[in-house]
């Protein structure tokens, strides 16, 4: 499943909070990376490439989109 996200800067702080490797990495870098729930707990694998500036694709099993509904990701949808 891929998602196009778009939403400034906070898109970044969003994504570091939730991901394990840091994803704000150079435009068209790919990084696989697991994420992770509020308590450290670990919920998904994806891949997330920077694709402008504060503008990410992220790839995931489809099954995360209930623990991203739940952390408001919904705000950074383009």
């Amino acid at each position: 499943f891929n998602l196009n996200l778009v939403a400034g800067r906070e898109v970044v702080d969003f994504l570091q909070n939730i991901c394990s490797n840091d994803i704000d990495c150079p435009i068209g870098h790919v990084v696989h990376t697991g994420m992770q729930n509020h308590k450290g707990g670990y919920e998904n694998d994806c891949s997330v490439v920077q694709l402008e500036p504060n503008w990410f694709d992220l790839s995931f099993n489809f099954n995360i989109l209930n623990f991203l509904s739940l952390n408001n990701f919904h705000q950074f949808l383009s």
